[in-house]
Order: C-alpha cells, then structure tokens, then sequence
C-alpha cells in the first residue's frame, strides 16, 4: 500500500496507469513513485548527476515493496532520467541516453 500522503499521485494517473501494472511495467504503484522522482528531478531536489534514493530507501519513504521499488527505478532509467552504477547507485542522467 502507497503511504497516504502519495495516494493523490497514484489516483491522479486515472486507469490508464492502472492498466498498465497488467503487463510487465512497473504497475501503477511503480509509475506514480516514477512520478514523484521525476518531479523531484525536474524541481532540481535531484541535480543533474546527483543521487537518487536507493532500492531501500524509496520502499521505506513510500510504503512499498522493494520490488516496486526497483521497478520504477528500472522504468526512470529506460526513460533516460537517471542512469546506473553498479555498487554505487542510481544517479540523474545528463541528458537522455
């Protein structure tokens, strides 16, 4: 379950963000926690090259599960918004990659 002060996210992506956790994507809980980073990125909380919440981190901010978790942060990345380091992290991308 999102952590209430989210649930305005997740009810704002409508149905068509809920049907898309039918598939393999990241579910709805998945897009409105991309959502939330994406803001935060485009607020410049997140700078261009700056650290994004990890894994664990995002699960304990958000109320969800680790897996969901990892899901929006894999959906970030084929979006071109935050890039990988293994052992390092989740960091915002230059640009699109």
């Amino acid at each position: 379950m999102l952590a209430p002060e989210y649930q305005g996210v997740v009810s704002a992506l409508g149905a068509e963000a809920a049907a898309a956790g039918a598939g393999r994507g990241p579910g709805a809980l998945g897009i409105a926690v991309a959502a939330v980073i994406t803001a935060r990125i485009a607020e410049g909380a997140y700078p261009v090259g700056g650290k994004v919440p990890s894994v664990v981190e995002l699960s304990t901010e958000f109320g969800i599960a680790a897996s969901t978790a990892q899901k929006a942060l894999t959906h970030l990345k084929a979006e071109g918004l935050i890039r990988t380091e293994v052992g390092l992290g989740s960091f915002v991308a230059d640009g699109p990659s």
